[in-house]
């Protein structure tokens, strides 16, 4: 407050009242959360990077990055880099399901990613980053599990489809569209093979069950329920390589 006097003005002191805002940098993020799902062993799992930027003035120097685990192993599974310390920058997060030598378990983990700058006003800021863990058809010993139910037939040069590796088996039922329906109903109302995370929509649910129907597969046996499961528990985590 600044005062104004005069010995001889009758409405002395007049004060004024000042104020001095201090702008700072500020951390903008494009976004707080990010969640990514891949199948046990396959690896990175690339994420959508996340823009960090100035949101307030000056210059936003001296930012950097770190992990806090908060579900699952308390390390390994999640790299967040920024491309520089300076604002605009972009932090990638990384997330690894593991090799297919040594896996990382099925289910769901979290992570805090925490930015911060020494001369921001509002350091940290905080992503959360969320990531699920699902079977993998040639990790989990889901297409294993198959024996040779699908390969004594389906090969190359067999019948079609050729599901003679796991990698031809996933590209050849996944989001693909049933062929034989003529005298199958369920065929038709289930069209798609595999419905990836919905066991229920999908025809090979019914085919393995051999229900009313469907044509059952394979024809000259039954796959044991513990396998019928898995499958199914395959699909309904998303039917990842």
């Amino acid at each position: 407050t600044v005062s104004v006097l005069s010995p001889v003005a009758t409405n002395s002191p007049r004060t004024i009242a000042v104020t001095l805002n201090i702008a700072s940098p500020l951390i903008g993020l494009s976004a707080t959360s990010r969640s990514a799902s891949a199948g046990q062993g396959n690896g990175n799992t690339a994420v959508t990077a996340i823009a960090v930027t100035n949101v307030g003035a000056g210059t936003l120097t001296g930012l950097a990055a770190s992990i806090t685990y908060l579900t699952g192993p308390s390390s390994g599974w999640l790299t967040a880099t920024l491309n520089t310390s300076t604002a605009p920058a972009t932090l990638t997060l990384v997330p690894s399901a593991g090799t297919a030598g040594a896996p990382l378990a099925t289910g769901t983990y979290t992570a805090r990613v925490r930015i911060t700058s020494p001369v921001a006003s509002n350091s940290p800021q905080d992503i959360l980053m969320t990531f699920t863990v699902g079977l993998s058809l040639a990790n989990s010993g889901v297409f294993s599990a198959l024996g040779g139910a699908c390969t004594a037939c389906h090969f190359s040069g067999g019948e079609l489809p050729n599901l003679s590796t796991a990698a031809l088996f996933r590209s050849n039922m996944v989001g693909v569209a049933t062929v034989r329906r003529t005298g199958y109903a369920l065929a038709t109302t289930y069209p798609t093979r595999v419905v990836a995370g919905n066991a229920t929509l999908s025809y090979l649910t019914y085919q393995l069950s051999k229900a009313g129907g469907a044509y059952g597969m394979p024809p000259a046996s039954t796959l044991s329920l513990a396998t019928r499961n898995l499958i199914s528990a395959w699909i309904n985590d998303g039917a990842h390589p």
